[in-house]
């Protein structure tokens, strides 16, 4: 499973990789810290053009730039997201 972790919390991004060391599921976890970044990711844009799709966002809502309401919101109006 592909995740992609939208988290700017180091405390927060260090408790959801051990919480996935706990599943039966193999996981990929990509972690970007800010809604553009998110964004730039999802469109494959820049140094994200390679990268694979999530199957699972796990969008922190309070995020500098960006925030994960804004965030949502594109990914809502955007056909292709």
């Amino acid at each position: 499973m592909n995740i992609l972790l939208v988290e700017d919390n180091p405390a927060d991004v260090r408790l959801i990789r051990e919480m996935l060391k706990d599943i039966q599921i193999p996981t990929f976890l990509t972690i970007v810290d800010d809604g553009e970044q998110a964004l730039a990711f999802l469109r494959r844009e820049g140094q994200y053009v390679d990268a694979l799709w999530p199957d699972f966002i796990l969008l922190d809502l309070h995020l500098p730039r960006k925030d994960g309401y804004e965030v949502f919101s594109e990914i809502h109006r955007d056909p292709v997201l």
